[in-house]
């Protein structure tokens, strides 16, 4: 996917008005900004060989070393062309390279919004992961996927409207998700760490993109995804809400093209890393998918 931070990039300018201000940022934008940089999928300017990788540093303000990141290509090449490649990473990566290299901390597009971070925030936020060890062999997870009703969920939705605890809600079902493949997979299994390609599936809605899953597979034969080269899963939420959160989408549609419910990004990144979501059991399903029959 194209790398665009679109949600981090409006949050820094919000934030951006507050700071020239000399006003201190509101708490629920605070919030916003440190979980939307958790999610992030920074550039940096790399110069890639053989030897390893070179990248460049900006001196700032009080002679402090920063390291310089953007949002987008748009941003990078304000900055770089020919001489340096843009390269995405995950938030973690960039802090072990400040920490080991003793820099002051990042600016984010140093040619517009100049929003530096400082060394001791980046190391308060840095993103944690999940171990994805699970109970169940591949032929157990396809049997529970192929038996999930989430009859509550379906009525939920069939009502239309639901006000109450999203969280709790989620944490009571077990969800399916549709990946896409061109591996071909004897067995019906395809296995996400041999394959030649897993692609989580997402659907536009007008200018917005969200990641689909379904109430069980019923609904998935339903759907348009009912075709050869996809495949359904068990869903491990922190790991598929963590992917639709560093991809930059608007959050998910449960049931996509038929009575659907929708859980957008800004309730996504407020639970993705809540340890009622968790199914220790099923933590290793991110790993298998089964073709759709």
């Amino acid at each position: 996917m194209q790398i665009t931070n679109s949600h981090l990039k409006t949050i820094i300018g919000q934030a951006s008005n507050f700071l020239l201000n000399g006003t201190a940022l509101p708490e629920d934008l605070a919030f916003n900004f440190v979980e939307e940089l958790k999610v992030s999928n920074l550039i940096i300017p790399a110069n890639v060989h053989d030897e390893g990788i070179n990248f460049p540093q900006v001196v700032g303000n009080n002679d402090l070393i920063l390291l310089p990141l953007f949002t987008d290509n748009e941003e990078f090449s304000k900055k770089y062309t020919d001489e340096f490649e843009p390269l995405s990473n995950e938030l973690a990566y960039y802090v072990n390279i400040i920490n080991d290299l003793d820099f002051d901390g990042i600016i984010i597009n140093s040619e517009s919004d100049e929003f530096f971070i400082d060394k001791y925030l980046l190391n308060q936020i840095t993103p944690f992961s999940r171990n994805n060890t699970g109970k169940y062999d591949a032929l157990k997870l396809k049997e529970i996927a192929e038996n999930v009703s989430n009859d509550l969920l379906k009525d939920i939705i069939h009502k239309g409207e639901y006000e109450g605890d999203v969280l709790g809600m989620l944490g009571d079902c077990i969800l399916l998700n549709v990946v896409s493949s061109n591996d071909v997979c004897e067995d019906g299994i395809l296995y996400r760490h041999t394959a030649r390609d897993f692609k989580f599936t997402t659907v536009k809605k007008g200018i917005n993109e969200y990641g689909v899953l379904f109430t069980g597979i019923d609904e998935i034969k339903k759907s348009s995804y009912n075709q050869d080269n996809y495949y359904f899963q068990i869903t491990n939420y922190f790991e598929v809400f963590k992917y639709i959160l560093m991809n930059d989408l608007d959050g998910v549609i449960v049931n996509p093209g038929l009575e659907e419910f929708y859980i957008e990004r800004h309730v996504l990144i407020r639970i993705y890393e809540d340890e009622r979501l968790e199914n220790p059991d099923l933590a290793n399903s991110i790993d298998y998918a089964f073709r759709i029959e």
